[in-house]
């Protein structure tokens, strides 16, 4: 069984980190493609005896603007 799951992966120097946005689970790497297998590994690993219920809607991305 597989299940899909969004990732967002951001480069905080000198990795990369990729975390997954519909579970708590984060992960890095030296490249993009490394933190993205690692976290690939590390949500397989989360899942195991556990479901990620379907989502009503895909994960989107919004900006907001913070004073500061």
């Amino acid at each position: 069984m597989s299940t899909k799951v969004s990732a967002v992966v951001s480069h905080e120097s000198p990795w990369w980190v990729a975390r997954c946005v519909e579970v708590e689970v984060s992960s890095q790497g030296a490249s993009e493609k490394e933190a993205l297998e690692n976290l690939k590994d590390a949500v397989a690993a989360f899942l195991q005896g556990e479901h990620i219920s379907t989502l009503d809607e895909p994960p989107h991305l919004e900006e907001l603007e913070v004073n500061s």
